[in-house]
């Protein structure tokens, strides 16, 4: 079995090994495609990359190839992949909050991951998809799913205003989320010509080319819900609390590092919500995950621009580059072993 792994150089060899046997419980997927997500450029950039011989990749689906004799799946069908790996005893994950579980692993960090032929997965944290889906579209649920937490946390309401600051692939898909929750108006930021483009197809009412004009634009207190996809060590924060309408609710999708800004006395004055969405659960009457899978095939057409590149295995280091460099048009790029 092929599979991409970090090296001690902060990119990824392609490994060759036995196929890995999948134990109680599990299931192994022949991988039809594999997102890379910010969280792994991150290493790449930085030329730290994971663990010596770590095997990434999270947003994953494929095909049921091989399962053990517990597990009740049907063979050579199409799943998607809910990445998470939890305990599955535990206060939070009994109350469908294994997002939060503290013996947690993420399929792609904790666990090895899809960017490889096969990967072993948790067999109750697959998804069913229709025969003759579109695998690549199906490797999209993982973000999607993300993005669907976020505008169920959001409390959006009947024809609310939404603002969503960051427009990769969670801010763009943060628009078809955002519209199916019920928002009537969503504006978002997107610095680059191919996200600005696709934030229109995907049905964001406006779009600016920063914050500044945004605000410019709407002037404080516009959204009940701000959705911040940035991150980083980006001070967003402080331009969710200016655009939120009092009584709002920001939520913290972006991943910031170390010490982030929040405007105290704005958040007093207007009585706002923080609230950090942390992946997906199955905390309310119907998964985030099968929420998710659900509105992917309802609007599969419309999200198929979202992919804009598509690499084989062989080629992963190059798939990474591309995924950095905004002036390819990149937005999610996606790897194939069947490429």
């Amino acid at each position: 079995m092929k599979a991409a792994a970090w090296n001690t150089t902060g990119s990824l060899d392609v490994i060759d090994g036995p196929a890995p046997e999948p134990p109680p419980g599990w299931a192994r997927l022949a991988v039809a495609a594999c997102g890379i997500c910010g969280s792994d450029l991150h290493g790449f950039r930085h030329g730290r990359g994971g663990q010596a011989g770590h095997q990434p990749g999270h947003e994953v689906a494929g095909f049921v190839d091989k399962v053990n004799a517990d597990v009740d799946l049907t063979e050579g069908a199409l799943y998607a992949l809910e990445p998470i790996d939890s305990c599955n005893h535990c206060g939070h994950c009994s109350t469908g909050h294994y997002n939060r579980c503290r013996n947690r692993r993420l399929i792609g960090a904790g666990a090895p991951g899809g960017l490889a032929e096969q990967v072993l997965v948790p067999a109750h944290r697959l998804h069913p998809l229709p025969d003759g889906f579109d695998g690549h579209l199906a490797a999209l649920s993982e973000p999607l799913g993300v993005c669907v937490r976020g505008a169920r946390l959001g409390r959006i309401g009947f024809a609310g205003r939404v603002a969503i600051i960051g427009a990769g692939t969670i801010g763009l898909l943060s628009i078809p989320a955002a519209l199916a929750a019920g928002a009537g108006e969503v504006l978002i930021t997107a610095r680059h010509p191919q996200q600005r483009e696709l934030a229109r197809h995907l049905g964001a009412h406006q779009v600016f080319a920063d914050t500044q004009s945004l605000v410019d634009a709407v002037g404080n207190g516009y959204a009940e819900t701000v959705i911040e996809t940035v991150g980083g060590e980006a001070d967003t924060l402080i331009d969710a609390a200016t655009l939120a309408a009092p009584g709002g609710t920001i939520v913290k999708l972006g991943i910031f590092m170390g010490t982030t800004p929040i405007p105290s006395l704005v958040f007093f004055d207007k009585e706002l919500t923080l609230v950090a969405s942390n992946c997906y659960a199955f905390d309310g009457a119907v998964s985030d995950f099968a929420m998710t899978t659900a509105l992917l095939q309802q609007l599969a057409d419309k999200l198929e621009p979202v992919i804009t590149h598509r690499f084989s295995l062989g080629d992963v280091n190059r798939a990474f580059e591309t995924a950095l460099d905004k002036g390819t048009g990149s937005i999610k790029v996606q790897i194939s072993p069947l490429l």
